[in-house]
C-alpha cells in the first residue's frame, strides 16, 4: 500500500474543482437536507482541513475510525471532500510507471448482505476504472479477504475502501456472527498482512460502543480515529458565500449572485448548536445558548435548509442578492428549521396523515435512528393497501418536501428500493409529530364524541320547537273556526269576548316567535359547535406567547376557522324580535376576529411589541362578546368560538 502524500495543490481547494458531472445541472448553490455528493463537490466549502487529515488516514493506516454526533456532516465530508480528493488523484496518477492503481471504494448501505454489498460495490468501482463490461465475477471460496486479493492481485490495484453509516450495520444485524456473516469476515479482511486494501469505518458518536463486537477479532481496533466535529461558524461563512462565487463563475450573468454581511450573520446566529432543538414531543423550539464561545459551532444540516429556502425565495421574486428582509419574511432560521417538516406532513390529506403516522412507526426507531423498508413491507406491517403506501412515499419524497428518500435494494433481493428517511436530524422531529397527530386523533375522538352529544341536545330543542310549532297553528286555526261559526248562527261576540280571541291570538303568535328563537340559536349553537371541534382537532396546543412565531401560526389557524365559522353564522336567517340582540354579537365577533387576525400578522414579522398589544386588544372584545353572547341565550356560542 502506497504511503500518505501531501494533497496536490490545486486539488486542496474545491473552487477550483470542475462543474458538475453533466446530466446533474444545480438549481441551488446549496445543498438543503440532501447530504453532499461527489458531484456536489465544487459547491461544497469549509472543510478542507477534515478533508486533507481523512485523506492521509486512509492512505497510510490499514483502518481508520471516524465518528462525530449525528448531523455534523460525516457523509457530506467523506463523499464530497474524500472520495472526490481520491478521484482526482486516480486520474492524475501516473500508470506508467508501473505504481498500483489507486481505487476508492464508497459504501453507506447495510441492508441485505454486507459481504456481498461491499463486493458488489468494489466490482462495480473496477468496472468503472478498467472499462469492463461488467463488474467481477463471485467471491472467491475464501470468501471476503481472498476474493479482494485474488481482485488486487489481477488488476494491480490499491483499493480504499470508505464504510459509511456504519451504525446501520448493527441495526440491520444485531445479533449476526458465524461463517460468511460480516462480523466473521470483515477482520479476517483488516488483518491480512500484505493485502493493499485500507478500511475507514464512519459511525456516529453514540453507536461508537457497538464497535465492541469486533474489538477481540481486529487487534488495536481504537488505535487509530478521527473525530469530526460541527463546523465553526467562521467557516461556515464560506459555506454561504462561496456557493455564490462558484455559481456566478459557472453561469455568469450580468448582475451576480451576492449576499448582505448582516444577512450572513443572522444566519449564523439562528443555526449554532443548541439554538434549535427539534424535540422528541412536541414541534421544535428555539433554545438559548448559554456561555456563547468565540467562534460558535453550526448546525449544518440546519445551515443548508436555511440558505436552500432563503435562496429559492429570492429567487421566485427576481432577486440575485441574499436579503436579510426576506429572511425576516421566512420567519427567520429557527422557523425555517421548525417548520420544514410541520408544513410537509400537515399539508398532507388527512387520510395521508393517517398513512405517515403509520409509516414512520417502522421507519423511525423509538431511539431515533432511521431504518429502511420497502413500499410492500411497509404495506404489510402497516395493514394500508400498496397503493396508499406507495402514494404517501412518493408524497414524502417529493423534491419539495424530502422527508424519506429511495434508496436501493440489497444485493439478490430485487430492484424494488427501501425508503429510508431523509437525514438523521429529521428523526426526532418526526417522533414528534407522530406523537401529536396521535394526540390529535384523540382530540378528534372527544370533540365528535362531545359534537354528537350537543347535536342529540339540539335535535330534542328542534323537536320541542316542532311541537310547539304545530300547537300554535292548531290554536289559531280553531280560534278562527269557532269565529266563523259564531257568524254564520249570528251569535255577536261580546266585547269581553272579543277582547279574549285578541289575547289568545297574540299568546299563539308570542308563543311561534319564541320558537323560531329558539330554533335559530339551536342552530348557531350547532356551528358554533362545529367550529369549536375543528380547533380542538387542528390545533389542540396552544403555544405561550413568548414564542411570537409559534403563537402566530397557531392564532392564524384559529382566526381562519373563526372566519368560516362566522359565514356560517350570517347566513342564517335571524328572526326579527331577536335581531337587535343577535346582531351586536356576529358584529363583536367579526371585530375579534379581525384584531385577533391583525396579531398573528405583527407577530409572524417580529412586531411583537404591537402584536401584543394586539393580542390584549383582542382578549378584551373576546370578553365582551362572550358576555352579550350570554346575554342573547346562545347556550355553545359564547365558549365554542375558537377566539
Amino acid at each position: 500500500m502506497r504511503q500518505a502524500t501531501p494533497p496536490d495543490p490545486a486539488l486542496a481547494d474545491p473552487a477550483l474543482a470542475g462543474p458538475p458531472a453533466p446530466g446533474q445541472p444545480r438549481t441551488s448553490p446549496y445543498q438543503g437536507l440532501q447530504p453532499f455528493a461527489e458531484p456536489d463537490a465544487p459547491f461544497f466549502f469549509g472543510r478542507d482541513a477534515e478533508r486533507t487529515i481523512l485523506a492521509a488516514n486512509l492512505m497510510a493506516a490499514r483502518l481508520t475510525l471516524v465518528y462525530g454526533a449525528s448531523g455534523v456532516g460525516k457523509s457530506s465530508v467523506l463523499r464530497a471532500g474524500v472520495i472526490h480528493q481520491l478521484r482526482e488523484q486516480e486520474r492524475q496518477a501516473d500508470q506508467a510507471a508501473g505504481a498500483p492503481r489507486l481505487l476508492a471504494v464508497y459504501l453507506n448501505q447495510w441492508s441485505g448482505d454486507p459481504v456481498a454489498r461491499l463486493l458488489g460495490r468494489v466490482g462495480e468501482e473496477i468496472a468503472r476504472a478498467l472499462g469492463l463490461a461488467s463488474p467481477p465475477g463471485a467471491a472467491a471460496p475464501g470468501g471476503l479477504a481472498e476474493t479482494l486479493a485474488a481482485w488486487t492481485a489481477r488488476w494491480h490495484l490499491d483499493l480504499l475502501v470508505v464504510l459509511d453509516q456504519f451504525e446501520e450495520y448493527f441495526l440491520y444485524h444485531r445479533d449476526e456472527d458465524g461463517p460468511g456473516s460480516f462480523a466473521a469476515e470483515f477482520p479476517p479482511a483488516v488483518d491480512r498482512a500484505g493485502l493493499p486494501v485500507n478500511f475507514l469505518i464512519a459511525i456516529r458518536e453514540d453507536a461508537l460502543a457497538r464497535l465492541d463486537r469486533f474489538k477481540g477479532r481486529i487487534p488495536n481496533l481504537f488505535e487509530n480515529y478521527v473525530r469530526i466535529r460541527h463546523l465553526t461558524a467562521s467557516r461556515a461563512e464560506a459555506a454561504i458565500l462561496k456557493p455564490l462565487a462558484r455559481l456566478n463563475q459557472l453561469a455568469p450573468v450580468e448582475e451576480p449572485w451576492t449576499a448582505e454581511p448582516e444577512l450572513v450573520r443572522r444566519v449564523l446566529e439562528g443555526v449554532q448548536v443548541g439554538r434549535v432543538v427539534l424535540a422528541v414531543v412536541g414541534r421544535g423550539q428555539a433554545t438559548a445558548a448559554a456561555g456563547q464561545p468565540p467562534d460558535p459551532p453550526i448546525e449544518t444540516p440546519y445551515l443548508q435548509m436555511v440558505l436552500a429556502r432563503l435562496w429559492a425565495r429570492e429567487n421566485e421574486q427576481g432577486s440575485r442578492r441574499l436579503r436579510l428582509g426576506t429572511l425576516e419574511a421566512l420567519g427567520g432560521p429557527q422557523q425555517i428549521v421548525r417548520t420544514h417538516l410541520d408544513e410537509a406532513l400537515d399539508g398532507l390529506p388527512a387520510g395521508q396523515q393517517e398513512v405517515a403516522a403509520a409509516l414512520f412507526h417502522y421507519l423511525v426507531t423509538p431511539s431515533g435512528s432511521k431504518i429502511g423498508h420497502s413500499a410492500a413491507d411497509l404495506a404489510n406491517y402497516t395493514r394500508f393497501s400498496e397503493d396508499r403506501v406507495r402514494a404517501v412515499l412518493a408524497a414524502l419524497s417529493a423534491p419539495g418536501a424530502r422527508i424519506v428518500r429511495p434508496v436501493p435494494a440489497p444485493p439478490g433481493l430485487g430492484q424494488e428500493p427501501r425508503f429510508e428517511i431523509f437525514h438523521d436530524v429529521l428523526a426526532p422531529a418526526i417522533l414528534g409529530w407522530r406523537a401529536q397527530w396521535a394526540a390529535r386523533r384523540q382530540a378528534e375522538t372527544a370533540a365528535n364524541r362531545q359534537l354528537e352529544q350537543r347535536a342529540r341536545r339540539w335535535r330534542r330543542r328542534q323537536g320541542l320547537a316542532a311541537v310547539l310549532v304545530a300547537l300554535v297553528v292548531a290554536v289559531g286555526a280553531g280560534l278562527a273556526t269557532r269565529a266563523v261559526l259564531a257568524a254564520r248562527t249570528g251569535q255577536a261576540a261580546t266585547a269581553a269576548q272579543a277582547a279574549a280571541l285578541r289575547q289568545d291570538a297574540g299568546t299563539a303568535s308570542a308563543t311561534a316567535a319564541r320558537s323560531n328563537a329558539d330554533a335559530y340559536i339551536a342552530q348557531a349553537d350547532t356551528i358554533c359547535t362545529k367550529g369549536w371541534a375543528r380547533g380542538r382537532v387542528q390545533f389542540p396546543d396552544r403555544p405561550p406567547r413568548e414564542d411570537a412565531q409559534a403563537h402566530a401560526r397557531w392564532l392564524k389557524g384559529k382566526v381562519g376557522i373563526g372566519q368560516a365559522t362566522l359565514r356560517q353564522w350570517r347566513d342564517l336567517p335571524v328572526p326579527a324580535p331577536i335581531d337587535p340582540k343577535v346582531a351586536p354579537v356576529l358584529d363583536q365577533y367579526e371585530e375579534g376576529l379581525r384584531v385577533y387576525g391583525l396579531a398573528a400578522t405583527l407577530l409572524a414579522n417580529g412586531y411583537t411589541e404591537l402584536g401584543g398589544d394586539a393580542l390584549r386588544r383582542g382578549d378584551g372584545i373576546g370578553q365582551d362578546y362572550r358576555r352579550r353572547a350570554r346575554e342573547a341565550g346562545f347556550r355553545e356560542c359564547d365558549t365554542a368560538l375558537p377566539l
